[in-house]
């Protein structure tokens, strides 16, 4: 998760933590409303209130769940198969990439074409100002099917596979608006 990833998680959960406080001081009757209460006097505001209060806090909570079980599905197998790469697990390093681009190489292409059709150039390599990098961020798919093809390479290159190797780098190099 990046850094506005865990700024919108806080966001969130103040939200929730807010929604709760309503709900519960909604229906925890006080003092003086607990007649109302047990004469069936609730006011439509009050019920009006207590149900957006309740939906925005299921609809913040699925938020949250949503941003902590990794968001997207091509960013999970991407970090799984550098993770399985670090620890030397080619198989499991090679069964998680080939299913991110199996999954999302059609759409990297897509991608990789609009942003050449549109006159686009490859982002520069090394270090880059917040611009750039929002710009590179925004490249998603297109970024981690890259990076799965790389990996790739490295598996196979890592288990001697020399020709397997060569052909995940080439089908790398065919999305040079990517970055790792």
């Amino acid at each position: 998760m990046t850094y506005y990833d865990y700024i919108l998680l806080g966001a969130a959960l103040i939200g929730v933590a807010g929604n709760l406080i309503q709900i519960v001081d909604r229906f925890w009757p006080k003092n003086k409303d607990i007649e109302k209460v047990k004469n069936g006097k609730v006011s439509k505001m009050r019920t009006i209130i207590t149900g957006l209060a309740i939906l925005a806090t299921v609809v913040s909570l699925a938020g949250i769940l949503y941003a902590i079980s990794g968001a997207f599905r091509n960013e999970q197998l991407t970090r799984e198969a550098w993770r399985y790469l670090e620890a030397k697990d080619y198989n499991a390093t090679i069964e998680k990439a080939e299913e991110c681009v199996t999954l999302f190489h059609d759409e990297a292409l897509v991608e990789q074409k609009s942003l050449r059709q549109n006159g686009g150039t490859p982002p520069p390599k090394g270090r880059v100002g917040k611009v750039e990098k929002e710009k590179i961020f925004k490249r998603g798919i297109l970024n981690d099917v890259a990076t799965c093809w790389f990996i790739l390479g490295k598996a196979h290159a890592g288990k001697g596979d020399k020709e397997k190797a060569k052909k995940a780098f080439q089908k790398a190099m065919l999305l040079p608006d990517a970055r790792c």
